[in-house]
């Protein structure tokens, strides 16, 4: 009989997202998960014990000093992604890096430097790219169904409590709308068009005693009159979508991000009506655990380069500079 090796995993950090991570770390067939660590001993014992993990660690250096541990995932506050992705991959370890993988270029290309020096994987974990609607949004727009692609429209929003402190407010700590939910809007605008926008534009409020963006609308100019319209933030309700706009139709998908146990639809809409195709829940970060980690047993590139990452980071950047400076700003 056939068995199928297992990535073997570490997560850095008792996070509030490995309540999704870790049932796609077990949902994978070719993963497992090994050790979590925390910088609190008893929160590290307390983690491995829920989640299955048979060790646990009460700092990251011993997790990653460990050889039974081939890949990490870092869910760790923004600020800290670039640092403990370096030292991971310094130690040889293969890094799944939760969005947004760094707070500038120059903090993604360090991380690839250190990936390249040795010899491991490192990618940023945007989840929603696994779901099988984006494939096919993409395919439907390459064989023409509604006409020349010219807008995409991509909001992402919830409302966050900052009645009390919530890293989401904190400027130190890489803190803000364009950070947490920008990250996403961008990236599903470049991956639609399948380019990277000349220029952009953004208009962002800060909720008064704040010092981050917490809602923005921004444009990505990309060229010829086909422009991404992104509205994202902490201001209004739950939503994470996007409409695809052509010269004969639209496309257009309720949730970027479905839930594990939801059915996610796309709707065309065209002079000759609308038709409506149906995908069976799935749970995404199976899929991504399980991308990456074939990946490592194959000895191929990540499914999302770093490159991906450095361009995704720049626009974010340019997007911060254009609330600053209140004008349009080139890439």
């Amino acid at each position: 009989m056939t068995t199928t090796r297992k990535v073997r995993w570490g997560i850095l950090g008792n996070a509030r997202i490995n309540r999704r991570f870790v049932p796609g770390v077990h949902a994978a067939g070719n993963a497992e998960l090994v050790a979590i660590a925390s910088r609190d001993e008893a929160n590290a014992e307390q983690a491995a014990q829920k989640w299955g993990a048979t060790k646990a660690y009460a700092s990251y250096p011993a997790l990653m000093a460990d050889p039974a541990v081939e890949a990490v995932y870092i869910p760790l506050p923004n600020h800290l992604h670039a640092e403990w992705a370096i030292k991971a991959a310094q130690a040889g370890k293969h890094v799944l890096v939760e969005k947004p993988i760094a707070l500038t270029v120059e903090e993604v290309q360090r991380i690839e430097d250190a990936a390249k020096a040795n010899k491991v994987l490192v990618m940023e974990a945007f989840v929603y790219i696994y779901h099988p609607q984006h494939a096919r949004v993409r395919q439907l727009i390459q064989q023409g169904a509604i006409g020349e692609m010219r807008t995409v429209h991509v909001t992402f929003s919830f409302v966050a409590d900052f009645s009390k402190y919530n890293i989401r407010q904190d400027p130190a700590a890489g803190g803000g709308a364009t950070w947490d939910v920008g990250c996403y809007a961008v990236s599903a605008s470049r991956l639609l068009f399948g380019s990277e926008p000349p220029s952009v534009w953004a208009d962002g409020y800060t909720r008064p005693g704040f010092q981050v963006d917490t809602s923005v609308a921004a444009i990505l100019d990309f060229g010829e009159g086909r422009r991404a319209l992104l509205d994202y933030g902490f201001e209004h309700g739950r939503s994470n979508y996007y409409e695809v706009y052509g010269t004969n139709g639209r496309l257009e998908i309720s949730t970027m991000s479905p839930e594990p146990d939801a059915t996610a639809r796309i709707i065309i809409t065209t002079d000759k009506g609308q038709q409506v195709e149906e995908f069976a829940p799935v749970n995404q970060f199976g899929l991504e655990v399980a991308a990456f980690s074939q990946a490592i047993l194959d000895g191929t590139p990540a499914p999302l380069p770093l490159s991906d990452s450095v361009a995704n980071t720049n626009v974010l950047v340019k997007l911060l500079q254009s609330m600053r400076e209140k004008q349009p700003v080139r890439i």
